[in-house]
């Protein structure tokens, strides 16, 4: 006969598995989607206006250097297409994706590179005062993403500063940019977007749904009981 005891361990065990398998994301999580060494590298820059300059940039690397908590440090480097350094290229900044700071501070004229991982359409980017738009696929790499699109519209002092980031769902990185500055002089435009990237290896065990985890358990259950029944036979 089977010990009661082994039972019970093997059905809590499953029980276990089965409630870490069904735990919903919820958006005030605020899970920090990458890890040290993750990086995302911009091209195709654009610019008009006071964004002009914008154009004669040929790339610009963040790279993750640290975290802690919800803060996610970054470091910069970036060039001209004349193969000289872009000023404050090699600084870095640290990213809370809680607060929607850089630094500490939010400022309309610096793109937030990170925001928490897992928002889906609909979901409040944490203190940003808006919402992710619109959650769809697109194809980077010949690789499908999850993107989230977040549209941003503030003004200060005068300057009205609207954007459009597409940010991948799954780690959270900004992959394209548009923004738009309006003051008495004009509009000027500038956008720029991913030309590189190691965030699409890597990636975590996808979540498995239920109807795969339920014969996964029974046969779980199955096996455990089986192997305590041969050996109490020989026993």
């Amino acid at each position: 006969m089977i010990q009661p005891k082994r039972l019970v361990i093997v059905f809590f065990s499953a029980c276990s598995l089965l409630s870490i398998l069904m735990v919903p994301v919820y958006a005030s999580d605020y899970s920090v989607g990458v890890i040290l060494g993750d990086y995302v590298k911009f091209g195709n820059f654009a610019g008009n206006s006071s964004y002009a300059y914008m154009s004669d940039m040929d790339w610009a690397k963040y790279e993750v250097t640290a975290i802690s908590g919800t803060n996610v440090t970054m470091e910069m480097t970036a060039a001209f297409k004349n193969g000289t350094d872009v000023p404050g290229s090699g600084n870095t900044a640290i990213y809370d994706i809680e607060k929607y700071t850089v630094n500490g501070a939010y400022n309309p004229a610096i793109v937030v590179v990170i925001i928490p991982a897992n928002l889906t359409e609909g979901d409040e980017v944490p203190d940003a005062g808006v919402n992710v738009t619109t959650t769809e696929d697109r194809d980077y790499f010949g690789i499908d993403r999850s993107v989230n699109l977040v549209e941003t519209n503030s003004t200060s002092v005068s300057i009205t500063y609207t954007s459009t980031l597409v940010y991948d769902a799954v780690s959270g990185v900004v992959l394209e940019v548009q923004m738009e500055k309006t003051d008495s002089t004009g509009t000027a435009i500038v956008s720029f977007d991913v030309v590189e990237t190691n965030i699409f290896t890597g990636e975590a065990i996808p979540e498995l749904p239920l109807n795969l985890v339920m014969p996964l358990i029974i046969v779980l259950l199955s096996s455990e009981v089986l192997f305590f029944r041969k050996k109490l036979l020989k026993g």
